[in-house]
């Protein structure tokens, strides 16, 4: 369908919708109904320290970057090297979500998260 008011607000939900809509439509792996769709988007999620998911948990319940230069590193590590805290600061100066900056800000401040059991 064509939308008037190109990339306002409605007509940008209205485009996502219709998106989405064909997606289910031609996939028959996707769930139609919204709970289930969203089981399926969110698989493993709890391996993931943060929503957009740039750090992950290790086996030993620490947080680790998820992408970048220092993907696999800890973030107890990062913190532990001086030139490596220069890159967390750096980070929070860059386009990441405020979840992640306020993991950065607690890392940097000493305040490591841990997996809970």
């Amino acid at each position: 369908r064509e939308l008037e008011g190109a990339h306002s607000a409605e007509a940008d939900a209205l485009a996502t919708l219709d998106v989405l809509d064909a997606q289910v439509g031609r996939y028959d792996s996707l769930p139609a109904d919204v709970a289930a769709l969203h089981e399926f988007c969110n698989q493993g999620r709890d391996k993931f320290v943060d929503r957009t998911r740039k750090f992950r948990w290790t086996d030993s319940g620490e947080a680790a970057f998820n992408f970048g230069k220092h993907e696999g590193r800890t973030l107890g590590q990062m913190v532990a090297n001086p030139r490596d805290r220069g890159y967390l600061e750096w980070m929070l100066d860059k386009d990441f979500t405020e979840e992640v900056k306020g993991i950065l800000r607690d890392a940097l401040a000493g305040v490591l998260p841990r997996r809970s059991a």
